[in-house]
């Protein structure tokens, strides 16, 4: 059997007993352990009877792998000597507590050809290992992991201690994408975080709470998993796991049968035999860093929270207005509150919103959304509505002590209003920019005269902004946070009675009455087209219940298409796309993040149309051939927009799929800009660090 020379840096609680385990292995030549406390590497080597050694470098001479069990804050400097040496390393979770410097020494183990292994121990644990072997994908996780305080791993928090050992295990189960994640916690006994809670939402609608704890008296160490009509139970100290299963109205438990082991040996033997082999690990540097991004994200959130709510002691009991006139600023607003109370929940919100709104916690005065207008003709025929609710918003202000106010898009009302509240020195926080950059730039100098910050989604408008004077920020697009299905195509295709064996054209007519009025027909008359051409062709039309059935009364006419309709899932309809037709607006840019090839389509009444064609400064109307820089999709706006022109792009695309990859392509490039996710967080930190 072949054996290869081992040695182990750093031998406090866990190194010890790496090596006393490499000690005993067959396939390992124990060479020795080295720790910058020599009496403590002395009383280790003498027990195990083998060698210590006082300078690491001569330790590497003599070894062809190792394990580093050194404090976290060293394990970069420790690991990358030994990796630019070809030594194979498995380093103790977590890998850093850098990301950056995590994937700095996968870059090098590549270069020198190592086995590079994390040491996330669970992954090793006969319970675990059982229940995976079920091959069951869970609906909930619920993880805790309590113990009492030690000084041991002081230098990093609870959650890159404790809780990473199980974000990884729940990363390897659910096996999806990230979509969001939510934390809180606390530091009590150092200056790291010693309890947390963390919530993470997976794209196939996975849901896993997780708490961490170094604090607690008695030590916890279990995960639940929650599969339809039955759970798992496992408890990690003792290796043993539960079956729990519905039988009529009861509960069955039933025992699984498990070998116990100890973990870390058959981590240890399983690095062996990568090193021997040349086999690239389960929990290789790729997978530490997909559960290290997470717990960082985590950490962050919590110290982020810590800082505001400190920070915001002197903000208890402030009035906010916030004031949004359409769905979508209703939605971000909302979200936005969302954020706000979860950091500060003694701050009130009154305004002017949504059903979106009032539900997260909004005092809503009056709701306009319900019209959502269009600007041009729109605004003068809707003037005296608007002019009421404006009207009462300003007498509101006169009795009513605002500490600031939150004015989301709308910019023809918002811009009105900022004035009259900017004479009552009400601080303005403007989220979501007035496309100036699109409509001319005379309104930036009233922006710099009006607004104290400006948060924007782009970072070209956050350059655009400081160059005239500004204070801005960008925060990323919330849009992010939204774009998820929770049910697979196959489900979605189940309940809509689509085949997966026939394209599949998505309709996205807009929001808006007026836009419901003005391309609707032309996305129908454009199926029909396309129907004739192929026929059999399938079609799926995402509506709103911001409108009633009635304003969707055409599609009746055309009950002899394959046609069906989701309610308030955009993003299921585009799951189970080909190429959709798409209103211009945010549904563009959640078109692309979806990979969904599209035609923008617009038209309005002929006033706003040629209003809009003095003022507008753009070469395209799209979001995403705007963030692009060039046509991804191609716009087929006002008299353009004909169902002959549109359905000659569909038959197009369908006879070409080289033409449909290199859409995507250029789709992925348009969500690059987008940045990352968390936009309402940080839009929340920054209105809370400006009250």
């Amino acid at each position: 059997m072949k054996r290869i020379k081992v040695g182990v840096i750093g031998v406090g609680s866990l190194g010890k007993h790496h090596a006393r385990i490499y000690s005993g292995l067959s396939n390992v030549e124990f060479v020795g352990i080295y720790d910058t406390d020599f009496n403590r590497a002395k009383t280790i080597a003498d027990k195990l009877k083998c060698p210590y050694y006082t300078d690491y470098n001569k330790l590497i001479q003599n070894i062809e792998a190792a394990s580093i069990a050194t404090p976290t804050k060293t394990h970069y400097e420790v690991a990358r000597a030994l990796l630019e040496k070809g030594i194979n390393l498995l380093i103790e979770k977590p890998i850093t507590n850098d990301i950056n410097q995590a994937k700095e020494l996968i870059k090098i183990a590549d270069e020198n050809k190592c086995i590079l292994q994390v040491g996330h121990i669970e992954r090793f644990n006969s319970a675990v290992q059982a229940i995976k072997r079920l091959n069951k994908k869970p609906i909930f996780i619920e993880c805790h992991r309590l113990g009492p305080f030690s000084k041991r791993s002081t230098d990093i928090g609870v959650v890159l201690d404790l809780m990473i050992h199980d974000i990884d295990i729940v990363l390897d189960f659910v096996n999806s994408t990230v979509v969001s994640v939510d934390s809180i916690g606390m530091n009590v006994l150092t200056k790291h975080d010693d309890i947390a809670n963390a919530r993470i939402t997976f794209a196939n609608g996975t849901v896993c709470n997780l708490t961490a704890s170094r604090i607690t008296n008695k030590t916890t160490r279990k995960i639940r998993l929650f599969f339809e009509n039955s759970y798992v139970s496992i408890d990690y100290a003792f290796q043993k796991a539960a079956l729990y299963k519905k039988d009529g109205d009861k509960i069955i438990q039933k025992m699984m049968n498990i070998k116990k082991e100890e973990p870390l040996k058959k981590e240890l033997e399983y690095f062996a035999n990568c090193v021997i082999n040349k086999q690239q690990p389960v929990i290789s540097g790729k997978e530490a860093v997909q559960a290290l991004e997470i717990a960082q994200n985590i950490t962050n959130q919590i110290k982020e929270k810590i800082n505001i709510l400190r920070k915001s002691e002197k903000n208890t009991n402030k009035n906010i207005l916030i004031v949004a006139g359409e769905p979508s600023g209703d939605l971000h607003g909302a979200t936005l509150v969302k954020e706000i109370k979860n950091i500060n929940p003694n701050i009130e919100f009154y305004g002017l919103g949504g059903r979106k709104m009032l539900e997260a916690g909004v005092n809503i005065y009056e709701d306009i959304t319900d019209s959502a207008f269009i600007g041009g003709i729109d605004i003068i025929k809707h003037i005296k509505k608007l002019k009421n609710s404006f009207d009462m918003l300003v007498d509101e202000a006169k009795w009513c002590k605002f500490d600031a106010a939150i004015l989301i898009d709308y910019p023809s009302f918002n811009m009105r209003l900022a004035e009259k509240l900017n004479k009552k020195n009400i601080p303005i926080i403007y989220y979501i920019s007035p496309q100036v950059w699109a409509w001319g730039k005379k309104r930036i100098k009233k922006i710099k005269i009006l607004v104290k910050k400006m948060l924007v989604l782009f970072k070209f408008e956050e350059e655009l902004y400081k160059k005239n004077g500004i204070d801005a920020k960008c925060v990323g697009h919330p849009i992010l946070e939204y774009t998820q299905s929770l049910k697979t195509k196959h489900e979605i295709l189940q309940e809509t009675g689509l085949s997966a064996d026939k394209k599949i054209i998505a309709l996205l007519p807009g929001s808006r009455k007026k836009e419901i009025k003005f391309i609707l027909p032309i996305l129908l008359e454009t199926a029909r087209i396309v129907n004739k051409a192929i026929p059999g062709i399938q079609f799926i039309i995402a509506k709103t219940s911001n409108l009633n059935e009635y304003d969707y009364n055409l599609i009746k006419k055309y009950g002899f298409l394959k046609i069906v309709s989701l309610t308030d899932r955009t993003y299921d309809v585009l799951k189970c796309a080909d190429l959709a037709i798409v209103a211009s607006g945010t549904a563009t840019l959640e078109t692309a993040i979806m990979d969904v090839p599209m035609a923008i389509v617009y038209k309005v009444d002929i006033l706003t149309a040629l209003l809009t064609k003095i003022i507008i400064r753009t070469k395209f109307i799209g979001m995403v051939n705007i963030l692009a820089g060039k046509q991804v999709a191609p716009e087929f706006l006002q008299f353009n927009a004909k169902a002959r022109n549109i359905s000659n792009w569909i038959l197009n695309m369908l006879n070409d799929p080289k033409k449909i990859e290199e859409i995507k392509k250029n789709l992925l490039r348009v969500k690059e800009v987008l940045g990352d996710r968390g936009a309402s967080r940080c839009a929340a930190i920054t209105v809370l660090e400006n009250l």
